[in-house]
């Protein structure tokens, strides 16, 4: 909307409110003034908070209510150092001999938390040596020498930039496409750094994501990404750029034509760079005035803006050597033919865009890697998606789909064909058949797996197949109704699985035997099984597992005991829908790491499992949909006896049946 229509609406929401407003990180003077008409002053305690980097527009906010934030003290300056610097010493501490130089790259810093984080992640990779510290000491000096112009925070940040190694420099400019604060997602970004080709395989028995992530890891480690997430397992799950590093790298992107973004705030376009991120939604950008960007490797669009399908097919004539093409919801409904003249594409991305069909000649992208087509209206595959042998990953809903005259379900063609997907690594949501169990066998760089509908029948030329899946971290597997999934020949399961999920009825209501051998196993769910066997001695001895999650009937007995010296390190333990459980016993010594822990529709449960005050490190508890007598005694007990128990969780959800 416009902004004066925003204006009005946000003024008419706030009349006679009692609010507070907080304006993140603002640049522009003017601003300042045209908020004075949208936040109404109703006399009534509200309060507006801007955090600015620049005092004009803290002036003419407010003169008389300034904060100015204070850099670090010298002793809290040299604790943060020592604490990035010599995170790998034993002692942590700043050795004599360091002492001097450590005290003049602290005074270059002045106190500036950021540029103290910087210069001593980037140390921390260096020998503990006076040689060594004097070196970044000079460096140091000659970026404030010869960049005068530049604060001091940005001076650093060029010299951690200059140190990184020459494999990271690209990956880490390439983060600077995404707009400020933009959440970047782990997975996405290794897949547009391998399109890209940034990433070297340095070993046949990795991959390039595997490299990827290690490239990641030594970003964060350097300090020059922030983690905003992590999953159970410890794992990057999101991440950031600073907006004053994304403010430095950006200058560096410019100046190398590395990339481009078009914000709205662009006078021109820079015809030599190679890489375009459309981040603006304004309606008169017309996307033919890019025909002329030859150079360019990756058209990136994160906001939706006037494209359609005929100025794309218009700039696709231009832009052979495009490498990365991302279309995620765009309002585009068709693909153009065009598009398979781009012999040098590795990525495309539809992601909820309303095309519906792709091109009848799309095996001529024989380059492509990553095709993602979820929450798009694709509901029918051409026969050359089989035909692209170096499809690496394949996205799209788990639904019914047709393919070459019939209807499959999943995202993956079962037909004749599959076997040419040598490197395919993600195959998802695809549905069993005679045919694809036996071609699994010849996708060995497989990783990810998860396969629906599978039968009886089709178990014992299953599990030969998955021994032969050497490189396989995840696996679910899905029975169709009634079916039994049988896994009795499974002796000798993929080394290095990580997830596993079961989701059926097992075989004799037994836990498969393979599972105890699976000894890197972080993560396990089962679903459906009907065990009569108790799961817990098979599961407890998986020392490396972090999660798991018994649910909906995945277990047909009464009672669940954890014993002492079962799962080590266990932190996330989900009981839900288990219709005959009625007794859950907690012994000290088990689940010592355990933080969350959600028990949710157990009908039978008449008590909160004994021994659960044993569990000291639980952070969350949720008890959702339980019988409403064991909920109305933990909502009427005057001693509070049970939350008592458990006085160390931060979190506790109580929830009954009937609400």
């Amino acid at each position: 909307m416009q902004r004066l229509e925003l204006f009005d609406i946000i003024k008419e929401s706030l009349q006679q409110k009692r609010y507070i407003i907080v304006l993140d990180d603002v640049w522009q003077v003017d601003l300042c003034n045209d908020i004075s008409c949208a936040f109404v002053d109703s006399n009534n305690g509200s309060r507006l908070i801007i955090t600015t980097r620049m005092h004009e527009v803290a002036r003419i906010a407010n003169e008389e209510h300034i904060m100015k934030l204070q850099q670090l003290n010298e002793k809290d300056a040299w604790i943060l150092f020592c604490k990035k610097a010599f995170r790998r010493e034993n002692n942590k501490d700043c050795p004599k001999e360091l002492e001097d130089y450590t005290g003049r790259i602290l005074n270059k810093c002045q106190g500036s938390p950021l540029a103290i984080v910087a210069i001593g992640s980037l140390l921390s990779f260096k020998e503990k040596s006076e040689t060594e510290w004097k070196k970044a000491y000079d460096n140091l000096q000659w970026e404030f020498e010869n960049n005068p112009a530049l604060d001091k925070v940005k001076n650093i940040l060029n010299l951690s930039f200059n140190d990184l190694p020459y494999y990271l420099k690209n990956c880490f400019v390439y983060c600077s496409i995404f707009p400020e604060d933009y959440l970047i997602k782990r997975k996405k970004l290794i897949r547009l750094w391998v399109a890209e080709g940034f990433v070297e395989a340095k070993s046949s028995n990795r991959s390039m994501e595997e490299e990827a992530e290690d490239y990641l890891a030594e970003l964060v480690d350097r300090s020059m990404l922030q983690v905003v997430n992590r999953n159970a397992f410890g794992r990057l799950q999101t991440f950031k750029m600073h907006d004053v590093v994304r403010e430095v790298t950006q200058e560096i992107s410019r100046k190398a034509k590395f990339s481009m973004i078009l914000d709205g705030s662009q006078s021109g376009l820079d015809y030599q760079t190679r890489r375009l991120s459309i981040q603006t939604t304004d309606e008169s950008l017309d996307l033919d005035k890019s025909l002329s960007l030859s150079q360019l490797r990756s058209l990136v669009m994160l906001s939706t803006c006037n494209s359609s399908s005929d100025s794309l097919s218009a700039i696709l004539i231009s832009f052979k050597m495009l490498r990365v093409l991302e279309l995620e919801f765009q309002p585009i409904s068709n693909l153009p033919n065009e598009i398979s003249a781009l012999f040098n594409l590795h990525y495309l991305g539809l992601r909820g865009t309303k095309v519906e069909n792709l091109p009848n000649n799309i095996q001529k992208l024989q380059s492509l890697e990553t095709l993602d087509l979820r929450c798009s209206n694709i509901v029918k595959l051409p026969r050359g998606v089989t035909q692209l042998k170096q499809l690496r990953h394949l996205f799209m809903f788990a639904r019914e789909i047709e393919f070459g005259g019939s209807t499959v379900v999943g995202c993956v063609p079962t037909l004749k064909g599959a076997r040419q997907w040598k490197n395919l690594q993600t195959l998802r949501q695809v549905k069993a058949n005679k045919s694809l169990v036996q071609q699994l066998e010849d996708m060995k760089e497989l990783r990810t797996l998860a396969v629906t509908e599978v039968e009886y029948a089709h178990c014992p030329q299953l599990c030969t197949s998955l021994t032969k899946l050497t490189k396989l971290h995840s696996l679910c597997l899905s029975a169709r109704s009634e079916e039994q999934l049988n896994f009795e020949i499974l002796n000798s399961p993929p080394p290095p699985l990580q997830k596993l999920t079961l989701s059926g009825r097992l075989f004799e209501g037994k836990m498969p035997k393979f599972i105890c051998s699976c000894e890197e196993l972080t993560y396990v769910q089962l679903m459906s099984s009907h065990l009569i066997e108790d799961p817990l001695p098979s599961l407890g001895q998986l020392h490396k597992l972090v999660e798991l999650t018994l649910w909906e009937d995945s277990y047909d007995g009464q009672k669940l005991h954890f014993r002492t010296g079962w799962f080590l390190n266990l932190k996330v333990l989900y009981l839900e829908t288990l219709r005959n459980l009625n007794n859950i016993v907690i012994e000290e010594g088990a689940m010592p790491n355990l933080l969350k822990l959600i028990m949710s529709s157990l009908g039978e449960l008449r008590m909160i499992p004994p021994g659960i005050e044993f569990l000291t490190n639980l952070q969350s508890l949720e008890l959702c949909a339980l019988p409403e007598e064991l909920v109305e005694k933990l909502r009427n007990d005057d001693d509070n006896e049970v939350l008592q128990r458990i006085g160390g969780t931060r979190n506790v959800v109580v929830d009954s049946i009937s609400n």
